[in-house]
């Protein structure tokens, strides 16, 4: 019965890993795609839009 304890609360921890490293890699990725986004748009026209990418 202890063994069986431990061997969830190992899955569990390892589920909850998992879990931060995909959402640390979602981040990475957005992070990127948002980048490349604003890289290739143009400078905005007005003053706003400039103080706001700035």
């Amino acid at each position: 019965m202890v063994s069986s304890g431990n061997n969830y609360k190992e899955k569990v921890s390892q589920l909850i890993s998992w879990g931060h490293w995909f959402s640390f890699f979602n981040i990475i990725a957005a992070i990127l795609l948002g980048t490349r986004y604003i890289v290739a748009s143009e400078w905005p026209d007005t003053l706003l839009g400039q103080l706001y990418l700035h």
